[in-house]
């Protein structure tokens, strides 16, 4: 459909898998860390099998997300005026037309398969902007008041499948690839800071090897001045070299790697994590309270919530194949 969050997207590209089934799940999910959180932890070969507990807390925690997203919602135009989802997501009957006329997965899946129908996940990101509606007594218009309306954009289509327990699976399994790959993520940055240390304690260690060099120890306070600077610099070069090497400890070497790993994959909500959020909307999409709006819409939203801060809203759809022009 259209353009979504380059995170979100991150997080649920690669190469289609039915995912694990309920005999040998936790083995598919060890692989699919492993896969995900790069060649130094593929290497260490003989003692993943330490991974499985950390591999069972965050296949739990992912396996919760992916069941308690909402839907299977069904996408028809003819649904667009009734569905409150469908009216939130969607401005107009029109966008919702471009959006599935336009989607290029939605076309290739139905020339690729015979189903009916498709199950994929529709993420979305929710905003929020505060405009101006008049406020009315009967059918006078007593002032503008500020309200907060609220829209949707950037949606994607992804896990597409012809039954919703596939799309659900292979959510799954892009969950566990994520958690795998925030585990590489941080170990880069833990590298990309000892780089960044390392620089910046040569620099200062040049400068104090300068300001040695021009010292004069018959200067008096000027030169009791310079000796305090140069104690000061060599302490924070003592304070440099002890975080160079406590950093340097959680990547020296596989078995290292895999430390970062279980830290991750023990606490995977700090990573990813799925809210629910309520709202009440009128058919402007605009927030109402529902003890004192007539044609309040109550609406449940789960969103994704990833571990730089940046969240999107996530449904599942079912979408019929007669509503996809041109899928054959």
């Amino acid at each position: 459909m259209m353009n979504i969050l380059s995170k979100i997207t991150d997080w649920l590209k690669g190469p289609s898998a039915a995912g694990p089934e309920a005999t040998g799940a936790l083995e598919n999910a060890l692989a699919w860390v492993m896969a995900a959180a790069g060649e130094k932890v593929r290497r260490f070969r003989g003692d993943e099998k330490r991974l499985l507990p950390a591999v069972q807390r965050s296949l739990t925690h992912v396996e919760a997300i992916v069941r308690q997203t909402a839907g299977p919602i069904e996408v028809r135009r003819s649904r667009w005026d009734t569905d409150p989802f469908l009216n939130a997501f969607f401005p107009s009957v029109a966008a919702l037309s471009k959006g599935l006329d336009g989607s290029v997965r939605l076309k290739r899946f139905f020339r690729e398969q015979s189903a009916d129908q498709v199950f994929g996940l529709l993420t979305m990101k929710r905003t929020e902007k505060t405009t101006l509606t008049p406020e009315r007594d009967g059918h006078l218009i007593q002032r503008d008041v500020a309200r907060t309306a609220v829209g949707f954009e950037g949606h994607q289509l992804s896990a597409l499948f012809p039954t919703e327990a596939e799309t659900r699976r292979e959510l799954v399994r892009h969950g566990m690839n994520y958690l795998g790959a925030a585990a590489l993520d941080r170990i880069a940055g833990i590298e990309e800071w000892i780089t960044d240390l390392e620089s910046r304690r040569y620099v200062l260690e040049k400068e104090i090897q300068f300001a040695e060099s021009g010292s004069d120890v018959s200067d008096g306070s000027r030169d009791r001045e310079l000796a305090e600077k140069i104690a000061e610099g060599r302490a924070v070069l003592a304070e440099m070299d002890a975080k160079l090497s406590r950093l340097g400890a959680k990547v020296a070497s596989p078995e290292a790697y895999l430390d970062r790993l279980v830290e991750i994959l023990e606490a995977p909500e700090k990573y990813l994590d799925l809210r629910t959020v309520f709202l009440y909307l009128d058919s402007m999409n605009i927030k109402v309270n529902p003890k004192t709006a007539d044609d309040a819409r109550h609406i449940a939203l789960t969103e994704i919530v990833m571990d730089n801060g940046i969240r999107a809203v996530g449904v599942i759809v079912k979408v019929p194949r007669e509503e996809v022009s041109s899928s054959t």
